[in-house]
């Protein structure tokens, strides 16, 4: 039987090479796979090979071609220093409203062998995007393992660029939101850090 690997090339903050590795199994990245796809060197030169190989102008028409599919107007490329292509987007691109449903600012787009983020500059609305992920992340859990959860809120905070977040920073955005419900999934996650 063979499982799909998907795997993503990044900076770490030091400037090492790092490889994320992902499969159907779970939703995150499978650190054993990771570190296996680091420690092999045919893989890594294999993947650095493709790394080089990529056509910076062929990815940047794909992005170009799936902002006009969503009618996307107003939006600028920008190559991060890590080389994720972001596609900076003006606020009224997401929610209600816009093209693109708030839970895909920040997140991940596939095209091909590439990969984009879908962005907007503005700080308030990545947080009311943390918001909105939080909700999904602490919904759908009847407890909470807190060992689990709040790697994954640090993971999406950085995503966003919202900053260093704690319970606290998130309980005032939610409180200043009106998230009452999420405040008090926030409050339960407090208490279960905070251990008996």
């Amino acid at each position: 039987m063979y499982l799909p690997l998907i795997v993503v090339r990044g900076l770490s903050r030091s400037n090492r090479v790092r490889y994320l590795a992902y499969t159907q199994a779970a939703g995150e990245a499978d650190l054993d796979l990771g570190a296996l796809v680091e420690a092999t060197p045919d893989i890594a030169a294999s993947l650095e090979h493709e790394q080089r190989a990529a056509d910076p102008a062929h990815e940047e028409q794909r992005v170009r071609e799936w902002a006009d599919r969503y009618d996307l107007v107003g939006h600028r490329l920008v190559r991060q220093r890590s080389g994720l292509l972001r596609v900076v987007l003006p606020r009224s691109s997401f929610g209600a409203n816009g093209a693109l449903p708030l839970h895909q600012l920040g997140s991940f787009v596939v095209r091909g062998n590439g990969f984009f983020q879908p962005w907007c500059d503005d700080a308030r609305l990545r947080q009311q995007a943390l918001l909105g992920r939080l909700r999904s992340l602490l919904g759908a859990r009847s407890r909470l393992d807190t060992g689990r959860v709040w790697p994954r809120i640090e993971q999406v905070a950085r995503q966003l660029d919202v900053g260093e977040v704690d319970v606290g920073t998130l309980r005032a955005l939610a409180v200043r939101s009106g998230e009452t419900v999420l405040v008090a999934q926030l409050d339960e996650l407090a208490r279960a850090s905070s251990g008996p």
